[in-house]
């Protein structure tokens, strides 16, 4: 069999049934009822991880749907180094990692399909897709959603100008040189200072390209302070408190005008335009399913374990908070397999019972889990353990104190929760076009935090606090958890 052949192995389908042939159709099902055990959407490290862990944990048939021509996830255009040590250990290029994830899947039993794209969620697991054979339909006894996030193009950015060629975003850069070789220009402009941008000024100085400035329109990159140095070492140009105004150019770019804090204004020679960060996640499928969707991160609302508001679904990954490191992604994907485990085998809590958690205050981007499950009616706990705690993202760099707050219908009109709350000024605070009455909210605990809108804030979930308010009939006592921020500042850039 040629590498050809191997690669497009297992693309071909049989009724509404993914095979590789007749034969591996009796072996390889989960049951007659399914077509698989674990479905899961997005061949990237996340994806990847999770096929991995799921199939070294004994799930039967697993598999990958992937809308590209291999998987791999966006490492497979990065050129660059950096990535691989939290999985392998040592350092590897993008593509090389990609290749390594992929190989390793297909080791251990992982069925992948590419250029396959799924089109559509049904409520049981039932996944319609676009595939080179037509349009199917697949069920699985669980689906795993991990789409990644993409970055906000131009056409969302609202910049004026011409609609010349040499305008484009990291991953189609990355995408272009990597698979194509060809340079879409030689002088282009990098748009923000998010981790990206620095990606691609190293695949800008692999590929012989020379960047003629990074502007950011904050006072401070966004990524890390010592990344102020790639610049300086490759040349590049660094303009903070600077704002791109409008793009020239009939054919191809020729200049750009920008904007600093003073209103001044310059005008810069370039040929090209690259977009970088302010990722969204890949949520299209989300927002035309049944799966409840959270304004706030952009992705679905999911439980402590991963699990959607359809409990047949679980998502992980960039698809959740935009963006994290591959690793990051990589070691969530495992972590969410373990779960999709425990619900197969019928031990994680059962969703019937969901606590929604609500974010009080503006400087909160958005949070996840954005809802709690808890056990009722005597259901064993001992599998009460997070997908991870809670995690947020503010608005703006900040300082002051993180606090966590239940709200019982029964302890309504306690004096003494009435006079904590009051002390923190909480009373109703507008969230998502709802109002979120507060006045009957207890204070779990407080915590003092420190953080800047592109690091993650990791919050353990007090989940001895909440299982203290099981009644006697094992049911929670909580309505609702809600996070505020209190005696905030801004931090100095």
């Amino acid at each position: 069999m040629t590498h050809r052949d191997q690669k497009h192995r297992g693309l071909s389908f049989h009724g509404s049934l993914l095979d590789s042939s007749a034969a591996q159709t009796q072996t390889l099902f989960a049951s007659p009822q399914y077509d698989c055990d674990v479905a899961i959407i997005g061949g990237g490290p996340a994806g990847l991880s999770a096929a991995i862990e799921l199939k070294k944990s004994g799930i039967h048939h697993v598999v990958v749907l992937e809308r590209e021509s291999d998987a791999g996830g966006v490492p497979r255009h990065c050129d660059h180094s950096l990535f691989g040590f939290r999985e392998f250990r040592r350092c590897f290029s993008g593509p090389r990692y990609a290749q390594r994830l992929t190989e390793q899947a297909r080791k251990c039993g992982v069925d992948i399909h590419i250029n396959t794209s799924v089109i559509a969620l049904h409520p049981n697991a039932v996944i319609q897709l676009s595939t080179p054979g037509g349009v199917k339909k697949i069920r699985a006894r669980k689906a795993l959603i991990s789409t990644g996030a993409r970055e906000t193009p131009r056409s969302a950015r609202l910049i004026s100008g011409r609609r010349p060629a040499g305008i484009t975003t990291t991953g189609a850069l990355q995408s272009t040189i990597s698979f194509t070789g060809k340079k879409p220009f030689q002088n282009p402009v990098v748009i923000g200072s998010e981790l990206v941008a620095f990606s691609s000024l190293l695949t800008c100085k692999f590929a012989g390209i020379q960047p003629v400035a990074m502007i950011e329109e904050n006072p401070r990159i966004t990524a890390w302070s010592s990344a102020v140095l790639l610049p300086k070492i490759f040349g590049v140009p660094l303009y903070t408190n600077t704002r791109l105004v409008e793009i020239s150019g009939k054919q191809q770019v020729s200049s750009i005008r920008i904007r600093n804090a003073d209103s001044t204004e310059k005008q810069l020679d370039c040929d090209g335009v690259i977009f970088t960060g302010h990722f969204i996640p890949e949520a299209t499928l989300i927002r035309s399913s049944h799966l409840q969707f959270d304004k706030n991160s952009g992705g679905p609302v999911i439980d402590q374990y991963g699990r959607c508001s359809d409990s047949d679904y679980f998502a992980t990954g960039n698809l959740l908070h935009p963006v994290e490191t591959a690793g990051w992604c990589w070691a969530e994907g495992k972590q969410v397999a373990k779960n999709i485990k425990d619900s197969l085998n019928k031990v994680l809590p059962n969703a019937n019972f969901r606590i929604p958690v609500h974010i009080l205050d503006k400087e909160i981007h958005y949070i996840t889990p954005q809802v709690l499950t808890l056990p009722r009616n005597g259901q064993q706990t001992q599998k009460f353990n997070p997908f991870f705690n809670f995690q947020l993202r503010f608005s703006s760099p900040v300082k002051g104190n993180l606090s966590v707050h239940s709200s019982s219908p029964h302890r309504k009109g306690d004096s003494r929760c009435k006079t904590q709350i009051a002390s923190r000024h909480l009373g109703r605070h507008h969230v998502n076009t709802e109002y979120v009455d507060t006045e009957d909210a207890f204070p779990l605990f407080t915590k003092s935090f420190t953080s800047r809108p592109e690091r993650r804030a990791l919050l353990n979930i007090p989940y001895s606090n909440i299982l203290d308010n099981l009644n006697v009939q094992g049911e929670p006592g909580i309505n609702k958890i809600l996070i505020r921020f209190s005696d905030c500042a801004t931090l100095r850039l």
